[in-house]
């Protein structure tokens, strides 16, 4: 028997391989609420949540999603149990780093793991997408800048700019590709993981273009502001409040970020 927080085949055989100490899954939230806030937010964790999570596995980042985690709980005691992670708003990440510093790795799975959502209002769910987006910028302040690079119409946009198109395709021919292509593979990624079929497709489509189009707002309220809403309260939260955080974490823990 293993003592992980919970066990899956998949999971289990990693974390028994070499030097792994944890691993996560990309998360999707499933159609069961079919409310349209909740879709946008189903729509997100499809799209441009996939797309920086994967892109932040791709240059060593550890961006780890709490939904969608799995350790060795003895690992964790080593550091002093989860009480080392009180302070910490982000305290996946702050997991992830701990895990790293004592020289494990952390894991991607290919399969991504469906999510039960909670019910949310527009308002809940604007607040909550402005928090995690202050929480990237103070605590991955590189791939924060980096993140609208993952949108796709930047991201087109960028390709376009260094003077290349396939086939000598127009910029607005590309970029009505590009967003075709990623609709359609989203939507298809959903069909696969949760309850959505061909019936949503409506709606989907109105969620994306909603998402796509209050991502901008989100983004540059996140970097006009340090102050996140969470539980009732207001914090300020930069890159100097946690780096404070980061210090007591290493002391409490014992470990070395660095």
């Amino acid at each position: 028997m293993h003592d992980w927080l919970f066990q899956h085949s998949e999971i289990a055989l990693t974390l028994e391989s070499d030097n792994v100490g944890l691993v996560h899954q990309l998360p999707l939230l499933d159609a069961t609420r079919t409310k349209f806030a909740s879709v946008v937010e189903q729509v997100y964790f499809a799209t441009q949540h996939m797309f920086v999570y994967v892109f932040a596995d791709f240059i060593n980042t550890p961006c780890v999603n709490g939904m969608s985690v799995a350790f060795p709980r003895t690992l964790l005691d080593d550091f002093g149990g989860i009480a080392v992670l009180e302070h910490h708003m982000a305290e996946d990440f702050a997991l992830s780093k701990l895990i790293q510093a004592s020289g494990k790795r952390t894991k991607l799975l290919p399969t991504p793991v469906l999510q039960v959502g909670t019910a949310s209002t527009f308002k809940a769910i604007i607040t909550r997408h402005i928090r995690w987006l202050h929480l990237r910028r103070a605590s991955l302040k590189n791939l924060a800048l980096l993140e609208p690079t993952t949108e796709i119409v930047p991201m087109a946009v960028l390709i376009a700019s260094i003077g290349w198109t396939p086939f000598s395709m127009s910029m607005t021919w590309f970029l009505a590709l590009i967003v075709i292509i990623h609709i359609t593979t989203a939507f298809y990624a959903l069909t696969l993981t949760s309850k959505f079929d061909v019936h949503m497709w409506p709606a989907f489509i109105q969620a994306y273009l909603a998402r796509e189009l209050l991502y901008p707002l989100f983004y540059i309220h996140a970097m006009r502001t340090n102050e996140i809403q969470w539980q009732g309260r207001v914090y300020k939260h930069t890159h100097q409040t946690f780096a404070r955080q980061r210090t007591r974490l290493l002391t409490t823990s014992g470990a070395d970020f660095d």
